[in-house]
């Protein structure tokens, strides 16, 4: 009886040895093999960098690395911006100019300019001899919060950061946001398109931390910003030094809920709308076919249901 249990065992072993070692050599091969997220994250530890897999299979087809920006704007990076600053911003502009032109079918659309400079004065807008110019400057708020941001939660985001700004210039040019930013129709909306859009293009492109979409990115920072919001018709025409970026991610997430049934290109209509001076409610309601006091009266039912 002995023998035939050792028999047994040893002809149990011969079979599951070998099926447990392939399932090793199988399972070293996923972590090492370059471009699936375990060997992307021990890369990371090993090169002490931040880990940013690639979200997969949403990049078939863009063509951004050959993508060419508007004859007319100029890009300009004065004596002194870190290396590194100006690969970020670049990247930046480019993903969100590759998809304002997909989604929109155009992004900028008249002579401009980005300029930037090593100081640590507040970032800015503003017209030169008929240019729309973007002062951006690596040592503000605007620059210096998403590095900070960013290595604390080990993801780099200085691109995303370019991208809002991005979206900025090409509120200008569409005329729904102004070059001093006072007087403007519709703060929340603005600062929510520019989070809502740059957060799509990182991630139709890749540019996100693995695992995460914009959504959830959209919804971390909305978040962190701690839940003391008013409603967000109080935020129509709020002056600029009331709109802390705390804010964003609620802005983001209330245009992430007007879109969710709708067209993106709606966007860019009711931008066009009131940059031809269309009064906000029917710009509104002719964009996204819902009155606007009804969509405020919405999103809070399910804003307080979050």
């Amino acid at each position: 009886m002995r023998k035939s249990s050792r028999k047994h065992q040893t002809g149990i072993a011969k079979i599951f040895i070998p099926i447990i070692i392939l399932i090793v050599i199988v399972g070293l091969v996923f972590f090492f093999w370059p471009g699936y997220p375990p060997n992307q994250f021990l890369q990371s530890l090993i090169a002490g960098k931040p880990f940013t897999q690639q979200i997969a299979q949403i990049n078939t087809g863009d063509k951004i690395e050959t993508h060419e920006m508007p004859k007319f704007l100029n890009i300009e990076f004065k004596p002194g911006v870190d290396q590194s600053d100006e690969v970020e911003m670049r990247k930046g502009f480019t993903i969100m100019d590759f998809y304002l032109n997909q989604w929109f079918g155009h992004s900028i659309t008249k002579k401009s300019a980005v300029v930037v400079e090593v100081s640590d004065k507040d970032s800015k807008f503003q017209e030169t001899n008929g240019t729309i110019e973007f002062i951006y400057r690596t040592l503000s708020q605007d620059w210096q919060q998403p590095k900070q941001v960013g290595a604390q939660y080990k993801m780099d985001m200085r691109s995303r950061a370019a991208a809002h700004e991005y979206v900025h210039l090409y509120q200008i040019n569409q005329g729904c946001a102004n070059v001093g930013r006072e007087g403007e129709k519709v703060k929340w909306f603005l600062e929510g398109e520019a989070e809502w859009l740059s957060y799509k293009s990182m991630e139709k492109s890749g540019n996100l931390p693995y695992s995460f979409d914009a959504n959830k990115m959209i919804m971390m920072q909305f978040m962190m910003g701690g839940g003391n919001f008013s409603q967000l018709s109080s935020y129509e025409r709020a002056k600029a030094v009331n709109i802390d970026p705390s804010l964003y991610g609620y802005f983001a997430m209330a245009v992430e809920y007007l879109i969710k049934d709708r067209d993106i290109k709606s966007l860019d209509g009711f931008c066009a709308s009131l940059g031809k001076g269309q009064e906000l409610s029917a710009a509104f309601e002719n964009a996204f076919g819902i009155p606007l006091q009804k969509f405020y009266s919405e999103f809070e039912a399910y804003r307080q249901n979050l």
